[in-house]
């Protein structure tokens, strides 16, 4: 097809689909309905192979599928607009209800992609209705925040860092490395708050156990079936995160701890010689609880006997309910949801999927699955662990090493940890108009 842009502008504008990063990344040129409510089906996520998408559309949406074959799963995503929203009108210039809701997912946005190597890094730029964004400075610490009168830089811009599920004992090195270590995300972009998820795995007692004897076998003389062992391992990885940061560190609910409240509401610490002792004693401390509160009949629910174990300990860590809520950043008018782990949906049962906690009418960042996806005011971010596990029976999983960023003034992207990196080695700071703190 003859396009009707001036040829002065080749180069500068896709005119037709283009490779980068050695045919890994195709910038697609496929047209989609502007006012289209999912722009990521299933169809649109099969185009191109397994070579990853970019798709221009008005709002930021974000899939991942697996590869076999591939270290890496396929990314899908769109890059939201930095046009006006202008719908269809009728006569008297009012929108119909498909052009009012597109509006209202409108997204101000663009995608930063840098080629590293034989990899490439993404993360997303959100802008407001002024033209104001911020992005990280790998470089200089901080942020960069970007407004039509040029671009300031802040060392505090960073609020949050919401971690993917950490898993204990089974936390990639590298990304361990490359969030809390030296010249890490936390060292460089210091964050005021951490959130953390999954943080005790509960491999020594999770209820799977009970269909691995072969597994459980070999475990035994390993200590790898000791609770108190996997408690302890805990114990020393949350000081040593405190030890990297200033910042205040959340552990909120989610459903690997909670396997331990299964194991003793259960009573199989009973039959279980390993951990008989911990067991009577984390049951005790579970009944005590609920006595010294003297909850009534519709609160009588025992405290998760993790929560009791690091809040005993870490006086200092928020140590975070289900009921609880963590809005971030703290104060804010338009805050995030960071308290809600992703397995449990907004009625109390299994979630379903990320379109099942637009229910909430509230930002939301989740874990739990494992592999970062954005669907309107719902990101997830993946995992801290490597991206397959034993449990796992097929040959490639969509999982990625993500984490999600939060910007001082509630704005955020999500940051991938791709071969122990976090931001591509062609980073080049933006020109500065000032240094503002």
């Amino acid at each position: 097809m003859t396009s009707t842009f001036p040829d002065d502008l080749k180069g500068h504008i896709l005119f037709e689909d283009l490779l980068v990063c050695g045919g890994k990344l195709m910038l697609s040129t496929t047209r989609m309905r502007p006012t289209l409510g999912k722009f990521l089906s299933d169809r649109v996520c099969e185009m191109g192979g397994q070579v990853s998408q970019i798709i221009a559309a008005p709002k930021l949406e974000l899939e991942h599928r697996p590869r076999v074959g591939h270290q890496y799963p396929k990314a899908i995503m769109t890059t939201g607009a930095v046009t006006i929203p202008n719908y269809h009108v009728d006569n008297l210039g009012q929108q119909d209800r498909t052009g009012e809701l597109a509006v209202s997912s409108h997204n101000y946005a663009g995608i930063v992609i840098e080629v590293d190597g034989g990899a490439f890094h993404f993360r997303q730029l959100h802008s407001n209705k002024k033209g104001e964004f911020y992005d990280i400075n790998p470089l200089k610490g901080g942020a960069d925040f970007f407004t039509p009168q040029g671009v300031f830089h802040k060392p505090d811009g960073v609020n949050a860092i919401f971690c993917g599920d950490w898993h204990v004992g089974k936390t990639d090195k590298a990304v361990r490395q490359a969030t809390f270590g030296e010249r890490g995300i936390v060292d460089v972009l210091k964050p005021k708050e951490i959130v953390l998820q999954d943080f005790v795995d509960c491999d020594s007692v999770g209820h799977y156990e009970q269909k691995q004897a072969v597994r459980r076998a070999y475990k035994g003389p390993l200590q790898w079936d000791s609770l108190e062992r996997e408690l302890l391992a805990g114990e020393v990885e949350l000081r040593w995160i405190q030890s990297r940061t200033t910042a205040t560190i959340n552990v909120i609910a989610a459903n690997h701890p909670e396997h331990i409240t299964q194991y003793i509401e259960q009573l199989l610490w009973v039959k279980d010689n390993r951990n008989l002792g911990i067991g009577a004693r984390m049951f005790v401390d579970m009944l005590d609880d609920m006595e010294n509160r003297k909850p009534n009949k519709i609160k009588a629910k025992p405290t998760d006997p993790v929560v009791l174990w690091f809040r005993k300990r870490f006086p200092g860590v928020n140590i975070i309910e289900r009921q609880d809520k963590l809005l971030l950043p703290r104060n804010s008018k338009n805050p995030i949801l960071c308290s809600m782990h992703g397995d449990i949906g907004v009625r109390g049962k299994r979630a379903g999927g990320l379109k099942e906690f637009k229910k909430m009418n509230i930002r939301i960042f989740l874990g739990h699955d494992h592999a970062a996806a954005i669907f309107e005011t719902i990101w997830r971010v993946g995992t801290s662990t490597h991206r397959t596990a034993f449990y796992v029976t097929n040959p490639a999983t969509n999982w990625t090493q993500t984490h999600g960023l939060i910007f001082e003034n509630g704005q955020r992207q999500l940051m991938n940890i791709v071969k122990g990196r976090w931001y591509g080695k062609r980073w080049v700071p933006a020109p500065e108009k000032d240094s503002v703190k």
